[in-house]
């Protein structure tokens, strides 16, 4: 959440994103947990010891990110 807040706040972003292994379940509960949401699937755009892999791609707004703290404070 801090590295969120900083890229809003300090570096003026509009919008955060990245992409993560479709198997990688931990990471993907994470990102949803600080409030990323699913945006699409890459399908086998990665490359992994010679094995393609399908990544999704999950993102963030400045505006989501912000009403979305505004309820967790108020």
């Amino acid at each position: 959440r801090a590295v969120i807040d900083w890229g809003f706040a300090e570096r003026g972003l509009e919008r955060i994103w990245t992409q993560v292994d479709e198997r990688n379940i931990g990471s993907r509960r994470v990102l949803e947990k600080v409030g990323m949401r699913e945006e699409g699937l890459l399908r086998q755009s990665n490359v992994l010891r010679g094995e393609r892999q399908n990544m999704i791609v999950f993102g963030l707004l400045r505006e989501d990110w912000h009403a979305a703290r505004s309820r967790r404070v108020g």
